[in-house]
């Protein structure tokens, strides 16, 4: 099973009730696999209650991510 490294980084906000609050949002380094055959390290928010993981559109539009329609 690959070793995947985990960060955390700190946020801060304002909650609706004026409340500060304070949470660790918890990212993994991707590296995408370019149609020009380049590789590039992103890093992306891991969503622990997430089924699965979706690349935002604009990802790989943008950067020409290879993907497949796996859907009928």
């Amino acid at each position: 099973m690959p070793s995947i490294a985990l960060r955390t980084q700190p946020h801060s906000f304002i909650t609706d009730q004026g409340i500060p609050a304070f949470a660790q949002r918890i990212y993994a380094d991707v590296l995408l696999t370019l149609q020009s055959g380049r590789t590039r390290s992103l890093p992306f928010v891991v969503d622990t209650g997430a089924p699965f993981s979706v690349i935002p559109w604009h990802v790989w539009h943008e950067l020409g991510v290879g993907w497949e329609f796996l859907g009928a």
